[in-house]
């Protein structure tokens, strides 16, 4: 158990497929005709294109300062969290990633497994993740492909979570309706998409 208390998990699912871009991934890459028909968002994190699809999860954690995980460094938070998932899922026989990285950061981020992944024992990446830090805390964005079709019902979440902290309890949203207008407006604008 990774022992968080005052963060929060947020899982998400994608209505239509859809690609997730890194911060530092230039916006002319997304531009190419491969993604022109792909809804796309960028994120806050680092890390290359991510492909969603209902096949996929997407999660995110933010560790406050306050919160004991915050003295992890990034790799250690970044196993850990990955190790959380493989146990979340003991269906899934997986291990982390070891060596060195073979990718440049802003490729497909599934085609190439860096350490700490999580992967199947025939070498498939099958979670991967990007960490944004500073001094208020971590913000952990990550990406779960099973290696199989599955449904909403079958996924127990909550294992995960477990698996995180002590104890956990549901929340609505934080943010009132007239905030999230604005964030969406903010975040889905030309200059957020071609930042780079």
């Amino acid at each position: 158990m990774l022992g968080l208390r005052f963060s929060t998990l947020r899982v998400y699912r994608w209505q239509v497929p859809s690609i997730s871009i890194g911060y530092f991934t230039p916006g002319q890459m997304v531009q190419e005709k491969v993604f022109a028909e792909w809804d796309k968002v960028r994120r806050w994190t680092g890390g290359g294109i991510v492909f969603h699809d209902h096949q996929e999860i997407t999660y995110s954690i933010v560790i406050p300062a306050s919160d004991v995980a915050f003295r992890l460094c990034s790799a250690e938070l970044y196993r850990e969290i990955h190790l959380a998932l493989g146990k979340a899922f003991p269906g899934i026989e997986s291990t982390l990633a070891e060596g060195v990285s073979t990718s440049d950061g802003t490729c497909a981020c599934f085609e190439h497994p860096v350490p700490g992944d999580l992967i199947t024992l025939d070498g498939r990446k099958i979670a991967g993740a990007a960490q944004r830090r500073c001094r208020r805390g971590v913000l952990h964005q990550g990406s779960l492909r099973l290696p199989f079709p599955f449904h909403n019902e079958e996924l127990n979440l909550e294992r995960f979570a477990s698996h995180l902290a002590s104890s956990a309890v549901e929340q609505a949203p934080l943010f009132p309706s007239d905030e999230l207008t604005a964030l969406d407006a903010k975040y889905n604008s030309h200059p957020w998409m071609n930042r780079i």
